[in-house]
């Protein structure tokens, strides 16, 4: 060989060992402060013990060591994730590979899961690390079936995807679903998507976005369970969840949205969306910081919960209920509306209502609710008795001479608003507003009342 081509063949072998080196060097760096960020913090039911890292010329090794644990009761169980990482940029084509494995410390779990998996692993997962920073890593879940004692378990697999650079990181799940059938109950989940951004910002309370669907969850059980417990059909389920900050203070919005829900022998249909607007935000860090202080622990203490959430009250804040939606077959029911302007005192959780000093809970508040219903809504209820749709008559023009409720079209319509210490229904003061007409109501203890008092009490009443 010509020694000119062998010492540039040297070189270059020099260069890619040395190349590896520097880059192992910087994924170690990375990886370790990304560790430090997570050590002792819980991600739901999983809480990282520690984290170690080898790094090598040519592959470099990290195990995580983490505790799961579903119920706060119970003891966790331990898992190892192991990672072994390619310090070869060449063969990652400007970025790092590897591959991850699981194990846990429960030989009940790995039983379990090796049955229900055929042998196959929990997650397939890689990742990827560029040396700009940052990581990502995909995992998949196969497709298995498992038949034992007349059941049988359709697992139709999962992928995710978990990337993260600096303060930004983002999650995506895909789940086509499972299918569980028995003698006792069936029970369907059927394309469940996930995906979240969040921002670490520089206050400490993480902004973002999330959104989940579900495109249906059913559940039937055998003839005696379902007298005690109902199937249900639930389908076409949407939620969703964002958090910003402005101007120094923080907005939240929560979305959901079910398109039908068969619960025994009742069927609706649901959207609302809740907004709080104007929140201080050491008081929400707060709130966050109880809530999942909270949900780890066995016996929770909702007294801390309650103390953060009354400090988001300041008077500044806004709880807007932006639109509540039911429909019941032919029954349609919206309310939105807002309020604005709450003091709750800070002695409330210790005090209860005698923290008020007899003010009302709502004095120096400023607060508006319109509900809009049609007739099928409010006046279609079955009631037994001979003169039942002539109470409900009676109700219905008690309630509009009153100023409870005034007709809009095909609907009725009220608005109870709150300002100065004043409630008024469609503009009447409450009280006014209840006690006009109430002579033209059924006389207390009439026949008509006692059959609708009878029916209201009886097992599986429609009411």
């Amino acid at each position: 060989m010509n020694p000119k081509v062998k010492w540039s063949l040297y070189g270059l072998v020099l260069v890619w060992a040395a190349l590896n080196w520097v880059a192992g060097s910087r994924v170690q760096t990375a990886y370790l402060a990304e560790a430090d960020k997570l050590k002792g913090q819980s991600l739901g039911i999983i809480k990282v013990r520690k984290v170690d890292f080898d790094r090598g010329f040519f592959t470099s090794k990290a195990v995580a060591y983490l505790e799961v644990r579903p119920d706060p009761c119970k003891p966790g169980v331990n898992m190892e994730v192991h990672e072994k990482i390619r310090n070869d940029l060449v063969s990652g084509l400007g970025a790092l590979r590897s591959t991850v494995t699981l194990k846990f410390d429960n030989a009940e779990w790995n039983r379990a899961l090796e049955k229900v998996l055929n042998g196959k692993p929990l997650l397939e997962i890689s990742g990827v690390h560029p040396l700009g920073g940052g990581m990502r890593y995909t995992g998949v879940s196969p497709a298995s079936t498992v038949t034992e004692k007349g059941a049988s378990l359709t697992w139709k697999g999962l992928t995710f995807e978990v990337a993260g650079k600096g303060d930004d990181s983002s999650a995506t799940l895909d789940f086509p679903g499972l299918v569980f059938e028995s003698d006792q109950v069936d029970m369907v989940v059927r394309d469940l998507k996930f995906h979240a951004n969040s921002r670490k910002t520089v206050i400490g309370l993480e902004t973002g976005d999330s959104a989940f669907s579900l495109a249906e969850a059913r559940l039937e059980l055998a003839t005696g369970a379902s007298a005690v417990i109902p199937g249900f059909t639930l389908k076409e389920i949407q939620a969703g969840n964002r958090v910003e900050l402005k101007s120094g203070r923080a907005f939240s919005t929560s979305d959901l949205r079910i398109g039908s829900a068969d619960v025994g022998r009742e069927s609706f249909g649901i959207e609302t969306s809740l907004a709080m607007n104007q929140m201080d935000t050491e008081a929400l860090k707060r709130l966050v910081a109880a809530a999942r202080e909270s949900s780890q622990t066995c016996k929770p203490d909702l007294k801390p919960i309650l103390t953060a959430l009354v400090g988001l009250f300041d008077g500044t804040a806004e709880v807007a209920l932006n639109k509540l939606n039911v429909t019941m077959g032919d029954k349609r029911l919206s309310v939105d509306g807002n309020l604005v302007g709450l003091d709750l005192p800070a002695t409330l959780p210790d005090r209860g209502m005698a923290a008020l000093d007899g003010a009302g809970l709502l004095e120096g508040g400023k607060m508006r609710l319109r509900i809009r219903a049609n007739e099928a809504m409010l006046f279609g209820a079955k009631l037994p008795g001979e003169q039942a749709g002539q109470m409900l008559s009676q109700l219905r023009a008690a309630s509009e001479s009153g100023g409870v409720i005034r007709r809009e079209g095909e609907d009725y319509v009220t608005e109870l608003t709150l300002e100065g210490n004043e409630v008024a229904l469609n503009g009447v003061p409450w009280r006014e507003a209840l006690q006009s007409g109430a002579g033209t109501m059924p006389a207390a203890g009439s026949t008509d009342e006692e059959d609708v008092l009878a029916e209201w009490r009886r097992p599986g009443s429609s009411f």
